[in-house]
């Protein structure tokens, strides 16, 4: 007995996996009836057990998410970009790095001795920026990237813009580290 050929979808998560399935003898089930049932169950525990596996390789969108002050249970905790301080952060971002519209090459400041890119937001990444920073005037949202806490941005002027400068000192190499992997995110 075999299966019929045909094509199909596997969806675990997000993650669509399309394949092709060729006819297989169910030798390693014996040909019974039931059988069929068995393979189906099987299939359903394979994509059940990997789906958790899934998710959690795929680790923390980039983009800014609001530090959470208790720590206790925390959904999310990320290291600074250098290692030396730990952030409790929310599983999703308030603002993804599909938000970002630009990203400025390095600039260096002689005046203020330090350098600087400036992050530019779409207009839909303004307005969440804008309602966190009326809502929650007191919070600070953590900019990640690959898995790291790259900056902290204090929510203390209420007429942001869409431009949020990323600064660091002259010899900083944090700066170029964001550029070059924002540069890559964003279109």
């Amino acid at each position: 007995m075999s299966l019929p050929a045909g094509r199909f979808v596997a969806k675990i998560g997000t993650l669509e996996m399309y394949y092709l399935s060729l006819p297989v003898d169910l030798i390693f089930m014996g040909y019974r009836p039931g059988s069929r049932i068995k393979m189906a169950c099987l299939v359903v525990f394979v994509i059940v057990f990997f789906n958790p596996l899934c998710a959690y390789s795929q680790g923390p969108a980039s983009g800014f998410y609001i530090i959470i002050k208790n720590k206790k249970n925390c959904p999310n905790r990320l290291s600074s970009h250098d290692g030396t301080k730990k952030y409790c952060l929310p599983k999703e971002p308030v603002i993804t790095s599909s938000d970002f519209e630009s990203i400025s090459e390095v600039r260096y400041d002689s005046l203020l001795q330090l350098q600087y890119t400036q992050l530019t937001l779409t207009h839909a990444g303004l307005r969440s920026l804008r309602f966190l920073t009326q809502r929650l005037s007191d919070s600070q949202l953590a900019l990640v990237i690959d898995d790291q806490v790259a900056g902290i941005f204090d929510n203390v002027d209420k007429n942001v813009g869409r431009t949020i400068p990323i600064r660091g000192g002259v010899n900083a190499p944090e700066v170029q580290w964001i550029y070059d992997r924002l540069k890559k995110e964003i279109p």
